[in-house]
């Protein structure tokens, strides 16, 4: 993607090609295999584009919209994208309900309802904690295990498509750049006063 959307010759408008929300919402069109819509922008504007919340956002919900469609061919066609995402923190291991909402930037209350939607599904199940029995995990089920190990291999196909695309290096580079810690590595530098 070029770091500049280019210009609409006397429209005062720049072109956006990728997937977004106003494209996603219909309100593009398909041109040359690519998703693009008009932004209209002053000329002091940088395009919405351009910003890496934007890049993000717009990657991350390209790569959920991917998994989902594998997913839903294979027939878990009942996982909704809020189970998909708690499904996600799942993979590393049993959770609490607790430490699923923070991650999630949910209430704990969104997660018990999530996970008793995904029980009465038999994807998950709330157990208790072999050491510390008050204590209660979400855990996957046989079938829930069976969609993760599918999810888990069409993440992987991905991954080969964009290393096709994007090139080795390039993906590496990006993984090590997405897997470093941010939280230590930018410094908050505080607002001078007015």
């Amino acid at each position: 993607m070029p770091s500049r959307a280019p210009q609409v010759a006397g429209t005062g408008a720049h072109k956006c090609v990728h997937t977004c929300p106003q494209t996603e919402a219909g309100l593009g069109h398909k041109a040359q295999g690519a998703l693009v819509h008009n932004v209209s922008m002053s000329r002091h504007q940088t395009p919405h584009t351009d910003t890496l919340h934007h890049l993000l956002l717009s990657r991350a919900q390209w790569m959920a919209a991917q998994v989902d469609a594998a997913i839903l061919k294979r027939g878990y066609d009942d996982v909704t994208p809020a189970m998909g995402r708690l499904f996600t923190l799942m993979t590393a291991g049993p959770m609490s309900v607790s430490e699923a909402a923070r991650q999630l930037n949910v209430t704990r209350q969104a997660v018990h309802k999530l996970a008793a939607e995904a029980a009465a599904l038999g994807y998950a199940q709330v157990l208790p904690d072999t050491d510390d029995a008050r204590l209660r995990l979400l855990h996957f089920t046989a079938r829930g295990r069976a969609m993760a190990r599918a999810t888990q291999r069409e993440v992987q196909r991905i991954e080969i498509r964009l290393a096709k695309v994007l090139g080795e290096r390039r993906l590496a580079t990006l993984r090590d750049a997405l897997a470093a810690s941010w939280e230590t590595t930018i410094q908050h530098t505080p607002r001078p006063a007015p």
